[in-house]
């Protein structure tokens, strides 16, 4: 099975002790959650972002990219020959790098 998407929510307790239902939320109880759970941790503290990199990367197997080289024009976390070969190519279309400059 493909995941589509992932999202990590925090998820407060409610005051009135009420249940927390995945899926679903008071003001809307109609849209259920359509799909499939395959890791659900609960944690009793805040977890950083370094936190959920570590988690999953130690998941994946892959290294995740908290802070992407500036440089990085194909997104793939390392500024490299291939992001020199995409500046190259387009360096004269305006002269200004990053292209937002150049609007």
């Amino acid at each position: 099975m493909a995941s589509a998407n992932s999202a990590t929510v925090a998820l407060t307790p409610d005051t009135a002790g009420s249940t927390i239902n995945l899926g679903t939320g008071k003001t809307v109880g109609t849209l259920w959650f359509n799909g499939a759970l395959d890791d659900m941790r609960i944690y009793n503290y805040p977890m950083s972002a370094l936190d959920v990199a570590e988690l999953w990367s130690e998941t994946t197997g892959k290294g995740a990219c908290l802070y992407p080289p500036g440089a990085d024009l194909n997104g793939d976390c390392k500024m490299d020959l291939a992001d020199m070969a995409i500046l190259a190519s387009q360096w004269l279309d305006c002269g200004l790098y990053p292209a937002s400059f150049c609007q």
